[in-house]
């Protein structure tokens, strides 16, 4: 009798510990090879936002991590396996790029291991409902903003949807890190920096799943450490260098870090530094049903992470970089061409006889079918959507018809080109990228369906914007319901429908428009100010000054 209890009692320890670490004893194997084919990371780090509260290391971050990734500790990956963006390279048109490389460019099979890595801003409007926050995301203050393609947004959703009809369900190994929730400083507060959290931990899709922080907590960063980074992302680099497999701190000292090992590592670094140091709470999730093997025991790159902790100088171990090698039909022309058309694409210098898209018609004249060809016009696809993104961006701050001196000094060149892009070019633009985009015939019908909406709306605002293009009133309010018709949510649409009909003194209509606009962003002052116009057009004076005093509130700009 006493031996079957002693048996039980160690039987229950067993289950304790693996619950703890995270770990599904149904599936549980003693040991996982780190990857049988090849490794592949999406690596996204922003620090530099343009209309939010900037960070202070989340792109330090994301180089952190792909230097890991290129160390034998982290597999030698190789630089064309790696998509790095960061900062302003992360704009509006990044999944639509991220679904580009991983279907079209790398195309991992069974076996394959795919790192999702995302550092920056989160924010959710529910459990259901939930994004990392793009450089040139401006939500305008009200999270609703983030619905309908408004502002500049992953959509984390239609991220895991992706990762699991593209990669999990084939046999791919995916392992998502997320390190985003770094305020509640944004339009969905602590609540949405929880529900963030949770709906990335929740809506789990077969993939391996890394944390910063517990819903509600936020992901602490600071310059003590390595001269500057998350809090999170440290220990994660610490423990992958080979601490966390150190038999003194529960490691079993065969050369390499487990998923069980990284997990008991880091998370106790990350607790008693965020007591201890900060006064806070951050207690990092796990989220694994195996033993996975993550990294192998490397002296050089254990050196060097050693260095870079305690030297003023970033030693950080680079793997030497494998050059793209060249397909043997590519010649030296379409390469310049291509060349070309990629410097004047970073210019922003689209059209013209001397812009981005003549370089590409001769491409597609003299190399219609060479992969340099479809490269370019995917990449111009990209910055037909980054540049009708900042026009959205402008219209949501109301900046679009005038800027306040402030706001053109700092964004002075990038403000006076966008005012200058009319609506109807915007819409111009979007069209365009649509046309390039399906005739690949590999495209997200979803992301599609979100431009064809944009598109409307732009042609429908540039009647109202006396463009000259769209001559008939019925016709932009036609384009204004077709985008409403995709995206019946989208404040700005709404606003739109509000816009034209208080336009023509169509009030009864351009209220019930600007009632729904307002419910779905509050806090967007461009739907409060166009209501204190209806109701004064309606000659109901104690409500027009009401809200135009409630958009006076919203819209410090007016005030300068």
């Amino acid at each position: 009798m006493q031996k079957i209890f002693i048996l039980l009692l160690c039987l229950l320890s067993t289950i304790t510990n693996a619950q703890e670490r995270g770990i599904s004893l149904q599936n549980n194997k003693t040991e996982t090879p780190i990857v049988t084919g090849n490794t592949y990371a999406v690596i996204v780090g922003i620090s530099n936002y343009k209309y939010i509260k900037p960070l202070s290391f989340a792109d330090e971050d994301a180089k952190l991590f792909k230097e890991f990734l290129q160390s034998k500790a982290g597999g030698n990956v190789k630089e064309e396996n790696i998509l790095l963006l960061i900062n302003d390279d992360a704009k509006a048109s990044t999944h639509p790029r991220i679904r580009h490389w991983i279907n079209d460019l790398k195309k991992p099979q069974k076996g394959d291991r795919v790192y999702f890595y995302f550092a920056g801003h989160g924010d959710a409007i529910d459990g259901d409902e939930y994004f990392f926050l793009l450089q040139d995301c401006d939500p305008a203050g009200d999270k609703n903003n983030y619905i309908g393609g408004m502002a500049s947004v992953l959509q984390m959703y239609n991220i895991k949807s992706f990762i699991k009809n593209t990669l999990t369900d084939k046999g791919v190994q995916v392992v998502m890190i997320w390190d985003a929730c770094r305020t509640n400083e944004l339009p969905g507060g602590a609540e949405g920096m929880k529900n963030a959290q949770q709906g990335i931990a929740e809506k789990n899709n077969g993939e391996i799943m890394m944390l910063s922080a517990s819903a509600g907590e936020t992901a602490l960063e600071n310059n003590i450490y390595a001269h500057g980074h998350g809090l999170f992302t440290y220990y994660l680099i610490d423990a992958l260098s080979g601490a966390a497999d150190n038999i003194d701190v529960g490691g079993n000292g065969d050369g390499k870090v487990d998923m069980g090992e990284l997990d008991t590592w880091v998370k106790m670094k990350v607790r008693n530094d965020a007591k201890n140091k900060f006064k806070s709470e951050q207690h990092p999730k796990f989220i694994y049903n195996t033993d996975v093997i993550i990294s192998t025991l490397d002296e050089k790159f254990k050196q060097s992470w050693a260095l870079q902790k305690q030297d003023n100088n970033n030693y950080v171990y680079n793997a030497p970089k494998t050059p793209r090698t060249a397909s043997a039909i590519m010649d030296t022309m379409v390469t310049n061409l291509y060349n070309q058309c990629m410097y004047l694409i970073k210019l922003d210098s689209i059209e013209g006889n001397n812009g981005a898209e003549a370089m590409l018609t001769k491409m597609q004249q003299q190399y219609p079918t060479n992969n340099l060809t479809q490269e370019a016009e995917f990449n111009l696809a990209m910055e037909y959507i980054n540049l009708a993104q900042d026009k959205i961006n402008l219209y949501l701050s109301g900046l679009d018809i005038t800027a306040s001196t402030t706001v053109e000094n700092n964004f002075k060149q990038k403000i006076q080109k966008t005012k200058g892009q009319t609506y109807y070019q915007s819409g111009n633009f979007i069209t365009k990228a649509i046309d390039l985009l399906t005739a690949t015939g590999n495209y997200d019908t979803t992301f599609i369906q979100q431009l064809i909406a944009k598109k409307n709306f732009f042609l429908g605002r540039s009647f109202y914007g006396n463009e000259g293009k769209v001559k008939l009133r019925k016709d932009a309010i036609n384009y204004a319901r077709i985008a409403l018709q995709i995206q019946p949510n989208a404040a700005y649409t709404n606003h739109l429908l509000g816009l034209l009909y208080e336009q023509s003194n169509n009030l009864d209509s351009a209220l019930y428009y600007e009632r729904r606009a307002i419910s779905l962003a509050p806090k967007w002052f461009n739907c409060t100010s166009l209501l204190g116009d209806i109701f004064r057009g309606k000659k109901i004076y104690d409500s027009a000054l009401y809200y135009l005093k409630e958009a006076l509130k919203l819209n410090t700009m007016w005030h300068l």
